[in-house]
């Protein structure tokens, strides 16, 4: 009995990596495709992957190990943490005109409040599991919740500051582009 649990044990947490890339990589793939900005794509991935640390560190303190539920809830979960800031990133991606900072006010505008809702929704759609005595529900509402507030954080705050850093960053070297060439 004792080895068999080994090896479930040694075979779940290889898998976990494994599936866990495969996810990310299709993610990203298919981000890529709809979004069709390669930095856009890089910055929607940052955040997944991000999202994907905070929930397994917090799992660590919160005495979650990796078994057979922690590991099905994280591989299905990795399709739900990319919600959050593709929404916001594909609202900024298709604002025209104006500076950075007013292109990030609109899409937040524009997105912001939908993107906040079905965060708030999907937290109340699974606090009715948090007064479950059962071991699958409770990993299911732990997991569930640090996703939604993690991929929150990462899709309304953490994703515009980047966007901004980025988009300044290039409309410098755009002006200074424009510059060199009006000299010549």
């Amino acid at each position: 009995y004792g080895y068999s649990a080994w090896e479930t044990d040694e075979v779940i947490s290889f898998e976990l990596y494994r599936n866990i890339l495969l996810a990310l990589g299709c993610v990203f793939l298919v981000t890529l495709l709809f979004i069709c900005d390669i930095i856009g794509a890089i910055l929607i991935i940052t955040c997944v992957l991000l999202t994907l640390v905070d929930v397994g560190g917090y799992m660590h303190f919160w005495g979650l190990t990796i078994n057979i539920y922690t590991t099905c809830t994280l591989i299905i979960s990795t399709g739900l943490y990319v919600d959050y800031s593709i929404h916001v990133a594909h609202a900024f991606l298709k604002q025209t005109g104006g500076s950075t900072e007013q292109r990030i006010v609109l899409a937040m505008e524009e997105v912001g409040p939908a993107v906040f809702h079905g965060g708030f929704s999907t937290f109340l759609a699974i606090c009715v599991t948090s007064a479950s005595a059962n071991y699958t529900w409770r990993i299911f509402f732990k997991v569930f919740m640090m996703i939604t507030l993690f991929g929150l954080f990462h899709g309304l705050a953490f994703l515009p500051v980047m966007l901004s850093f980025l988009s300044s960053a290039k409309e410098e070297a755009g002006k200074s582009d424009k510059e060199d060439s009006n000299r010549n």
